[in-house]
């Protein structure tokens, strides 16, 4: 266990993420940005969690970041558009920044040897990290 990054006591990546069906409808948060009449807060959430679960999909560590900081511009231009009050059942991704933020500590300490230095276990422990926290981010919603 000495020299490797901290692997999370969870399956390995699901293929299918139905799991988390949260959302009647595919649609994001983009395509309620240029609707004329705010959406509801329920077609906001949903919209939310269909984003959320597009993460998951994906495997390139540059794009999932890519898409969660496109999720928090859209929440904020919904917001500004439609002047929606913060409520504690409106998304936020303070909470999900709140979980990645100690995992990624710990990919990033967990028996890192600099003259060892593993780039894609590092990698993949991040990968790791932002699933970990975007899964809990969904259950939350449920």
């Amino acid at each position: 266990m000495e020299n490797e990054i901290y692997h999370f006591n969870r399956p390995k990546k699901q293929k299918d993420y139905k799991y988390f069906n949260l959302g009647n409808e595919e649609l994001g948060l983009a395509d309620y940005i240029n609707d004329k009449k705010s959406p509801d807060e329920n077609k906001i959430i949903s919209a939310y969690c269909n984003d959320l679960k597009k993460i998951l999909e994906n495997d390139d560590l540059f794009k999932m970041i890519n898409s969660i900081f496109s999720i928090e511009k859209n929440l904020d231009k919904l917001k500004l558009k439609f002047n929606l009050m913060e409520t504690s059942s409106l998304p936020s991704l303070s909470r999900l920044y709140e979980k990645i933020a100690p995992l990624l500590l710990k990919t990033l300490s967990f028996g890192v040897d600099i003259n060892q230095f593993n780039q894609e276990e590092l990698i993949h422990g991040w990968l790791e990290t932002i699933r970990v926290s975007v899964e809990e981010e969904l259950i939350s919603r449920k």
